[in-house]
């Protein structure tokens, strides 16, 4: 509700992450990832796809999850007006 409202305040109809963002976070993703049970290859997994990439979406707690998606960061999305 919140990505809709920033997207009225703005004028915009739709919006996208930028690349370098997007790049950013599932850089770090992946770093925290690592260091995870998903991580240990001993272990067969759904969140492990058959190139070994962990493809869990979050790497924390849900807790951090509300937190991280509190605020809408508009200049992190590419806008279409």
């Amino acid at each position: 509700v919140k990505v809709l409202a920033a997207l009225e305040e703005a004028g915009a109809i739709a919006l996208s992450p930028k690349q370098e963002v997007q790049d950013a976070f599932n850089k770090q993703l992946q770093e925290n990832l690592a260091n995870s049970s998903w991580a240990d290859t001993s272990a067969n997994s759904w969140y492990r796809n058959d190139k070994g990439r962990i493809t869990q979406n979050w790497s924390s707690h849900t807790r951090d999850y509300a937190d991280a998606t509190t605020k809408v960061k508009l200049e992190e999305y590419n806008l279409v007006f």
